[in-house]
């Protein structure tokens, strides 16, 4: 659960270092990808590594609340602080070094294979973009259209949610556990009260399914 919530978290310090060296090696190809490389992981280390320990932090204390709360999301936290270290260390390391590769190395002249494909791929990225900005275009030209389709979703929605407003993921269990409590007058030695214990232990002995009983004598 840990590593499927983290995951659009993980690849967006990637993305990012990823995206400004791209820009720096298309702005100025000639200078180089290594350069384009360096400058581009230095422009957004500290807004990365930023934003990444700003989730961290949060998700820190969680680990040592104590009781049922760290019990329960310990684990959960320490898989998706430890991911999203780790996707900080690739983003900052390897990042840089596979781009300065795969973008020509050090001189200045023709793209490598793999430059060529990051072309490819850049092209169609471009040409996704265009498709999308005509589709905005035309949402734009019939927005009652857009508005109208949008309100038949949401109602759609609604009549699907409204049966599980309520509800619970974790249905009903049965624990085998009851708990019984019983009160005796407050002047009553320890010994009658004792006694008394042995009755309702006695009792409840005779039930069958009764595998073991605890006994607490007082009050908390």
């Amino acid at each position: 659960s840990g590593l499927i919530i983290s995951v659009g978290v993980v690849v967006v310090a990637s993305i990012v270092v990823l995206e400004n060296i791209y820009r720096h090696y298309r702005g100025a190809p000639e200078e180089g990808a290594l350069r384009a490389a360096r400058l581009g992981t230095q422009e957004v280390a500290l807004a990365t590594t930023a934003g990444m320990l700003t989730t961290v932090v949060v998700l820190v204390p969680v680990m040592f609340a104590g009781g049922y709360t760290q019990e329960t999301m310990r684990p959960l936290n320490v898989v998706v602080v430890a991911t999203l270290v780790a996707s900080l260390l690739a983003a900052l390391m390897v990042v840089p070094l596979l781009s300065s590769r795969l973008l020509g190395g050090r001189g200045g002249g023709a793209a490598r294979s793999p430059g060529r494909l990051a072309a490819v791929v850049d092209g169609a990225v471009e040409a996704l973009g265009r498709v999308l900005l005509a589709l905005a275009r035309g949402a734009l030209a019939r927005r009652w259209l857009v508005l109208a389709l949008a309100a038949v979703f949401l109602v759609l929605t609604l009549k699907h949610v409204k049966p599980l407003i309520g509800g619970e993921l974790m249905p009903l269990m049965d624990t085998g556990i009851v708990t019984i409590e019983f009160e005796t007058p407050s002047d009553l030695p320890p010994a009658r009260v004792a006694a008394v214990l042995g009755a309702v232990e006695a009792v409840v002995q005779s039930q069958p399914g009764v595998l073991a009983i605890s006994s607490t004598v007082g009050s908390e």
